[in-house]
């Protein structure tokens, strides 16, 4: 009988702690080392430290593990001020300080630029910076309960965990969402309905502090006017949210609800912006639905506005094409600068929502329209051309999901644009998309990290591309 070989299956490493040597970090604040000439990703490390880890998973090439005792230690490191730091996966960089937080993220923005891009060299701006806690005005909170104990969970799930741990505090939660944690666990833990509410959903507006609660069974009235009225001990207003983007207030019979939905308001200093007959800057309101996306950086997203609007260096003359324009974050401060401007978004939802912001700012110089900005830009939309598709653009401006802007970068020089202001949430989509401007014949005249996220691994980019001048030759006899 004919034998074949079986080579064996390696063993599995994990668990096994090693001693490493870090080198640097990557562009999510990880220290990174070699192992068996594999690269170590280690979370909780600091470069120049000597630390043990312990190994989570191992591929052929790489490594990842986290830091379980710090042999050497960092002068940038610190004690963690948060007592879920180590257990709580939303903050991965509360262990050092936030200027070298941030001194990690523009390394991290410049190593994929330089891997993905070969780019070497480029104009480093200084960091859009702010607070570095309670700054979060938007969270989702899970909620369960333990059926073996009956206790109540309100928190955030471990890290690398789908596991809900209970946090008592979040040092990065807007301030008045402080004590939300404790009341809701002390009042759900009493109630059947903590049986089938899945999160809550949180928004520190400009006009009230809002907490949905998505539930997937209908919740009593009388366990409705318990949890209204721990909200309203708050100051909390309560919405309801009993299926996915349906929402129907919680105060529906009292004067507090007006039915208005969550406003943000912010002021763009007329010192960051070109147009300086506006003496005391621009105010702009937008509105937006619970389901909407808004970044959660009130602060520092009113600067980072600024900031593009400052490096397009704008005129009013210019027509501006604003690429994954969302509820009109740009597209409404843009339009007081210039001639026109043109907002596309893939969330029908939000481009409504765009026009009635616009119209409620008296914004009449700004159309919003509906594409799908993963597919080809001249895509036929119910059987209708994008009538935006053939114009002429002064400046692009493009703020993406973390998947980047692959398909709008490949088509950008359609519109002969001479500066393309790009927004990244993801510096490896970033990287990949930069490398196609630049095939495109832009190059990168300015860059910069927007600290948006604090504490955490998260990295804001923002990069101004201008086109490059064709050199001409002239040849004499």
């Amino acid at each position: 009988m004919a034998q074949f070989f079986k080579p064996q299956k390696a063993k599995s490493r994990k668990n096994h702690v090693l001693t490493l040597s870090i080198t640097g970090t990557d562009h999510e604040g990880a220290g990174i080392a070699k192992v068996d000439n594999k690269v170590c990703f280690v979370t909780g490390a600091l470069k120049g430290e000597s630390v043990q880890a312990k190994i989570t998973h191992e591929q052929s090439k790489l490594i990842h593990a986290e830091t379980t005792k710090v042999l050497t230690v960092s002068q940038e490191r610190r004690n963690e001020p948060c007592q879920h730091a180590r257990q709580c996966g939303g903050c991965q960089l509360q262990h050092t300080h936030n200027d070298n937080q941030v001194d990690m993220k523009q390394q991290g923005v410049l190593q994929q630029l330089q891997r993905t891009a070969h780019i070497d060299s480029v104009p480093l701006m200084p960091a859009v910076v702010g607070d570095e806690f309670h700054y979060r005005r938007s969270a989702r909170i899970g909620v369960w309960r333990d059926k073996k104990t009956a206790s109540v969970v309100v928190g955030f799930r471990r890290s690398n965990s789908k596991e809900l741990i209970n946090i008592k505090q979040c040092l990065v939660l807007a301030a008045e969402f402080e004590p939300l944690f404790e009341v809701f666990r002390e009042t759900l833990t009493g109630l059947k309905c903590a049986d089938v509410i899945g999160h809550l959903q949180l928004f520190a507006a400009d006009n009230g502090n809002y907490v949905v609660i998505r539930h997937t069974a209908p919740i009593a009235s009388h366990e409705q006017q318990v949890l209204l009225r721990a909200a309203q001990a708050h100051d909390w207003i309560l919405i309801s949210e009993p299926q996915s983007k349906q929402f129907e207030w919680f105060e529906a019979d009292t004067a507090r609800a007006t039915k208005s939905i969550p406003i943000m308001v912010y002021q763009l200093d007329s010192e960051n912006i070109a147009d300086k007959s506006h003496n005391n800057g621009i105010e702009i309101s937008i509105a937006f639905k619970p389901s909407d996306f808004i970044q959660v950086n009130a602060k520092i997203n009113q600067r980072m506005v600024a900031q593009a609007l400052a490096w397009l260096t704008l005129s009013k003359n210019d027509s501006v094409l604003d690429l994954f324009c969302g509820l009109g974050n740009f597209s409404l401060p843009l339009a007081q600068q210039v001639k026109n401007v043109v907002g596309i978004e893939g969330v029908e939802a939000m481009v409504e929502q765009a026009k009635a912001n616009a119209k409620q700012n008296q914004i009449d110089n700004c159309e919003f329209y509906h594409a799908d900005l993963s597919q080809p830009l001249n895509v036929k939309s119910k059987n209708k051309s994008n009538p935006w598709y053939s114009r002429q653009y002064n400046a692009i401006l493009l703020d993406p999901a973390r998947a980047g802007a692959q398909e709008v970068v490949k088509q950008i020089s359609q519109f002969n644009s001479s500066r393309v202001l790009y927004v990244s949430c993801n510096p490896a989509s970033f990287a990949r998309d930069a490398k196609c401007m630049i095939e495109h014949g832009y190059k990168i005249s300015k860059l910069g990290v927007v600290d948006m996220f604090p504490q955490t691994s998260h990295i804001e980019t923002m990069a101004l591309f201008t086109k490059q001048e064709k050199t001409s030759t002239n040849k004499s006899d």
